[in-house]
């Protein structure tokens, strides 16, 4: 007996995930299904190695503070060297996501990660359009390499130094909000999580930090509006972007100006979230760049032969 496809689902409404789900396990398929990015990005590496597609829904929590899309759910599986197929979908025609940024992101899918990506208007008086796409999306993809083997990052070569890579555990994170109260919060939140933060709280403090200890930064952390309005964390990229790729995540109440968006397009170490009524998003977006190491270093243990010499001198 064959063995089922397996289908990571996305969806925030219940009842549409239900649906989706009942009618993907009906068409033969074994489905895991979540509810938000947050929780999607906390059990992808459980499910990445024996995954075999992704569904997603583009707005993941409309409506709520703690908005996620589901083109940063698609950055942080092909950053984790996934490159099996991702179906994108959503009530709204492809070319009007985002200002056209969504189509733009799908078409680059493949130049820039090796992916394949799909898009899927839902028809909310039927499954079976969601269905076929997953059909289509599966056959055209035509996956040969295992997915266990694209998640697992190569080491480089003895005697070379490692590379600046997005698999490289996160250990400093450079926190930039004028908000003393956010600042602490998200500070403490970031730490309980297993980083190390630097938190300032303006762009002048922020650049001389960069200036100071960039070679020791792993990722910046940016409120957009820094000091009502006379000061941007947009400015700080463009700094951080003329001498390093490290990763840069943007953070606002509200959505990215369209020049900011100019700027970042195709920034693959960009990412941007929401702010919302907790930080789980903005501890997923760290995430989405750089796991926590959670591994303690093994101190090695001095050999037999070397503790006899010493007890004999």
């Amino acid at each position: 007996m064959a063995k089922r496809k397996k289908i990571f689902l996305v969806e925030d409404n219940s009842e549409m995930r239900a649906g989706y789900k009942a009618a993907l396990e009906a068409a033969g398929y074994a489905v895991v299904d979540f509810a938000s990015v947050p929780e999607a990005f906390g059990a992808w590496h459980d499910h990445a190695a024996t995954t075999d597609l992704i569904l997603s829904d583009h707005n993941l929590g409309f409506g709520s503070r703690s908005t996620m899309f589901g083109t940063e759910l698609l950055r942080f599986v092909r950053h984790s060297r996934y490159t099996g197929p991702f179906v994108m979908m959503s009530t709204d025609p492809l070319e009007e996501l985002e200002g056209g940024d969504v189509k733009l992101l799908l078409e680059a899918d493949p130049k820039i990660w090796g992916g394949y990506s799909a898009y899927v208007q839902k028809d909310l008086s039927t499954r079976d359009n969601v269905v076929a796409a997953v059909a289509e999306a599966l056959a055209a993809a035509g996956k040969s390499a295992a997915p266990v083997q694209q998640v697992v990052a190569e080491e480089p070569p003895r005697g070379q130094p490692p590379r600046h890579r997005r698999d490289r555990p996160l250990t400093t994170i450079l926190l930039v909000e004028d908000s003393d109260v956010l600042r602490r919060a998200i500070k403490k939140d970031l730490e309980a999580a297993g980083y190390k933060v630097v938190a300032v709280s303006t762009l002048r403090e922020a650049v001389g930090r960069w200036n100071k200890d960039s070679a020791d930064i792993d990722l910046v952390l940016s409120d957009y509006n820094l000091g009502n309005g006379i000061e941007y964390g947009n400015e700080l990229y463009k700094l951080v972007r003329k001498t390093s790729d490290k990763p840069f995540v943007l953070m606002s109440s509200g959505s990215l100006v369209p020049s900011v968006r100019a700027a970042v397009e195709g920034d693959n170490h960009f990412g941007f979230v929401l702010k919302g009524t907790d930080f789980k998003n903005i501890i997923a977006a760290v995430r989405m760049f750089r796991p926590v190491d959670r591994k303690k270093p093994s101190r090695p243990r001095p050999r037999k032969a070397v503790r006899a010499r010493a007890k004999t001198q």
